[in-house]
């Protein structure tokens, strides 16, 4: 690990009453533990907000410094927010690692828009490592891919095709891989979870020279 990078590896705390928040940041080569309930303070101005049902969402947040740490929405104990991200997670440069949204404990998200999305630290200019969609805890698309993983230039590396938790695409492959110049490369296919026939009419996937063109069918 390079002396210059410094990374958040683990947070754990409870919302309610007394709270622990434990970080571990990768720097000269040493782990260093910070222990919240001494250096992370509890942001003392708490947005206290009404939603549409007339129920508290408050947002909670720590810091470690002046570097903002974790941000969260909850209500009645469960992750919550309907106008935006119920959790924010923050390098220890103050850039965005993770962003969820959750409805109700449960990831979700409305609009056809990803419920979970995750970025690479400021070394890689902070490009988006993965993109999530779902429905009420589920990985879950309609008409696209439910997960996106991206390269570091920023082209698809891998789509998964999901509906209702199970990989699923009856129109095509449900696992699709790419080379960082967007040419197909694997593909696999997938019913309701289970491995199924590909357009050859075989249980197997199917491979894709550097050119685009694929192997002999097997």
């Amino acid at each position: 690990m390079k002396k210059h990078e410094q990374v958040l590896k683990t947070i754990f705390f409870h919302l309610d009453g007394e709270y622990t928040v434990i970080t571990y940041f990768d720097e000269e080569e040493d782990i260093q533990k910070v222990k919240a309930d001494e250096d992370v303070q509890k942001d003392e101005d708490e947005d206290i907000q009404k939603d549409e049902d007339e129920d508290v969402q408050k947002d909670v947040s720590f810091h470690y410094g002046k570097k903002r740490l974790i941000r969260r929405y909850n209500r009645y104990d469960k992750l919550h927010n309907k106008n935006g991200p119920a959790e924010t997670l923050y390098y220890s440069d103050g850039t965005i690692r993770h962003q969820y949204y959750y409805i109700n404990g449960e990831f979700h998200r409305e609009g056809d828009k990803p419920a979970k999305i995750t970025w690479r630290d400021s070394d890689y200019n902070c490009t988006i490592i993965s993109k999530e969609w779902y429905d009420h805890g589920k990985l879950h698309r309609k008409n696209g891919a439910a997960k996106i993983c991206y390269h570091y230039n920023n082209t698809v590396d891998i789509e998964y095709w999901y509906q209702n938790g199970k990989l699923h695409n009856k129109n095509g492959p449900a696992e699709i891989h790419y080379d960082d110049n967007g040419i197909r490369r694997y593909e696999e296919w997938y019913i309701d979870g289970k491995e199924s026939y590909n357009k050859y009419g075989r249980m197997s996937p199917i491979e894709y020279k550097k050119n685009g063109e694929e192997y002999t069918p097997y």
